[in-house]
């Protein structure tokens, strides 16, 4: 279906979170899009760097335009603007949270545009407005190269699109995300075929976790202190009915494991969930 010619159309890009199916389909609404199409935009990366709720969404993702909203301590010290090293790591470190920084720029932003008549597309951005968290937006035009079957090369022609940008706010290196946020994320991007290239890249990134796996030393340790709650606790309190004996061993071994990760904690120097912005959260929580 296409649209006449006294009826102008404009394209909307959507990326992120508002790809996941559930998302997508409240933001869509009851708009009839004339055409859509998987795109990229060098001009745009996905950034992971807009501070969230301790602990429960520590950041969520906005997008990082050239020359609109990526000015930051890298001015300073960069003699080659957007072309040099300064540039690339500072955008590196809002952009792929856990990778170490390999010298180069982090892949160009993927999502799909629409194209909506003007009811649709405003309806369609007020929808996506809400869903974002209480963060002033704005519309950016940027350029998108459309391609298909989930294959860059594959191009079909270049379209402006307009994209929401939170606008205003100080773009913080070294948050993680969630790893449900994260998962919106990369189930989105799976399932409306972005390409491999940008899927292989969101399943590299690291996301928050405030409940560590044990290091192997604790492991062990946790493993010999098991063993004899099971057998003078768990076991006598099983065969003997003994319910308030095996609420004993169980509150017992709770302690125990806590005093252990923290002298653990001690003797290797990590903390916590051993990420960068664990400090960051601790601090905006006491506050």
């Amino acid at each position: 279906m296409m649209a006449t010619d006294s009826e102008p159309t404009r394209w909307l890009l959507l990326y992120g979170a508002h790809l996941y199916p559930a998302k997508l389909k409240t933001v869509l609404g009851d708009a009839q899009p004339l055409s859509s199409s998987t795109v990229y935009t060098p001009d745009a990366f996905l950034a992971f760097s807009l501070p969230g709720i301790p602990f429960l969404e520590p950041c969520y993702a906005t997008a990082l335009v050239r020359s609109y909203n990526d000015f930051g301590s890298w001015e300073g010290r960069e003699k080659d603007g957007r072309g040099g090293g300064e540039y690339r790591r500072w955008v590196w470190e809002r952009c792929c949270p856990g990778m170490e920084y390999t010298g180069e720029m982090p892949p160009a932003l993927e999502g799909i545009v629409y194209e909506l008549r003007p009811s649709d597309f405003s309806a369609v951005v007020s929808r996506a407005c809400e869903i974002i968290p209480t963060l002033p937006t704005d519309l950016v035009t940027v350029s998108c190269t459309r391609y298909k079957d989930g294959d860059p090369a594959k191009t079909v022609g270049d379209v402006e699109a307009s994209m929401l940008v939170v606008k205003g706010q100080a773009h913080e290196a070294g948050l993680h995300p969630s790893l449900s946020y994260l998962a919106l994320i990369v189930r989105g991007a799976h399932l409306n075929t972005l390409s491999r290239t940008y899927l292989a890249h969101l399943t590299l990134l690291r996301p928050f976790d405030p409940s560590p796996s044990p290091k192997p030393f604790l492991a062990s340790l946790i493993r010999l202190l098991l063993l004899p709650s099971f057998l003078f606790f768990h076991l006598p309190a099983r065969i003997l009915g003994l319910h308030g004996w095996g609420r004993v061993g169980s509150w017992l071994t709770g302690r125990s494991v806590r005093v252990l990760r923290a002298l653990e904690g001690r003797v290797r120097g990590w903390t916590g969930s051993g990420y960068a912005n664990e400090g960051r959260v601790k601090r905006t929580a006491g506050m």
